[in-house]
């Protein structure tokens, strides 16, 4: 093991700065995006990417009041965690651990192996943020995507409908079988008057984090035209939201993950329920709102006529398709916001479109 940090952990508040060390010799790393319905509802993202980490991001000791916060992951097992990170059993093989203060999912441990997600890798040797170029050659050097995985759980590919990546595609893991993405089924138009494609979720949409202590349900344009927001982000036949993805500084360190996807969805057509909706001051601008309990990015709230809620949180009833849903309640706006922003160099070039 090196005698130095390769990389740190670090979230947007900077509450946490963890030192990872990695083998140089394992460097880059392939790794997978992972298209889980778990991922997905217990993150907010469209999809998740770690890197497996060859020691403990931090130990789970025995609690202590004043410098901990006890684990609520669920194993049974009487520990504590640096003060100010939560944690979450989203499944009987994962733990996912986020900063308390901002949201970001910093760490997972799966199946006894412990990974880091790849949004909040920060290096000793550059500033933060650091120049674009400097941060994709450093990004480059730790890790590399190699294939997509649980494809199955999406219906139809849900975002890689858009994102030729060219890369391996799988049904779940790499030891079964291959996805293949259906090209009749169309991805979310590109402009406000294309045909939606109809599903069975009516006029009312729900979006729902996975642990579901945030519920938020959204009525079409068409169900309050009045509304400002409507002139603004909803389609001219009245029935969708405009959408986008972003890969902006600010949504990688809140979410720890290189992708976002937002439905902007009119004030007065959303109605956010539940008791785990936790706010956080990311921008002069805008406040973020994530599940307390298990971190599933939600909202971005600029104050003005419409707010941001994350896309990968929208429910489906059985049979149906990521896509789909998307299809019928939003039509997306052309590029990638902030991709200059962007560390990630096949990310920054495959997602200019997304799904």
């Amino acid at each position: 093991m090196p005698d130095y940090p390769t990389v740190y952990a670090t979230c947007h508040c900077h509450a946490h700065r963890f030192p990872v060390f990695l083998d140089p010799s394992t460097l880059p790393k392939s790794e997978a995006c992972c298209h889980c319905d778990v991922c997905r509802h217990s993150a907010g993202v469209p999809f998740v990417t770690c890197i497996r980490i060859p020691h403990a991001l931090f130990p789970l000791t025995a609690p202590d009041p004043d410098n901990t916060t006890r684990s609520n992951a669920g194993d049974g097992h009487d520990t504590a965690l640096p003060k100010g990170i939560t944690s979450y059993r989203s499944s009987g093989h994962a733990a996912r651990y986020f900063c308390s203060i901002c949201g970001c999912h910093i760490a997972m441990h799966f199946c006894n192996q412990w990974f880091l997600s790849v949004g909040c890798i920060t290096f000793p040797s550059l500033p933060e943020p650091g120049l674009q170029e400097e941060e994709m050659r450093a990004v480059d050097g730790i890790y590399k995507i190699s294939w997509h995985q649980y494809l199955e759980d999406t219906g139809d590919g849900g975002i890689m409908k858009l994102m030729d990546d060219g890369l391996p595609r799988y049904a779940i893991r790499t030891d079964g079988a291959l996805f293949s993405i259906r090209t009749s089924n169309a991805p979310a138009p590109t402009h406000s008057s294309d045909a939606p494609i109809k599903t069975k979720t009516g006029d009312v949409l729900t979006a729902r984090c996975r642990c579901g202590s945030v519920r938020a349900s959204i009525l079409r344009p068409s169900a309050i035209p009045s509304g400002p927001g409507v002139a603004k982000r909803g389609s001219s036949d009245g029935q969708r939201w405009l959408s986008g993805h972003c890969m902006c500084t600010d949504c990688r360190l809140t979410s720890g993950y290189p992708v976002s996807s937002w439905t902007y969805v009119g004030r007065e057509h959303l109605k956010l329920e539940g008791e785990g909706l936790v706010y956080y001051q990311s921008s002069q601008r805008a406040k973020r709102g994530f599940c307390r309990t298990c971190g599933a990015s939600v909202m971005w709230d600029g104050g003005g006529d419409t707010v941001d809620i994350a896309t990968a949180l929208f429910e489906r009833n059985e049979g149906e398709g990521v896509s789909a849903v998307e299809r019928e309640w939003t039509w997306l706006e052309g590029g990638v916001s902030f991709a200059g922003d962007a560390r990630d160099r096949g990310m920054k070039a495959n997602a200019s479109t997304g799904a």
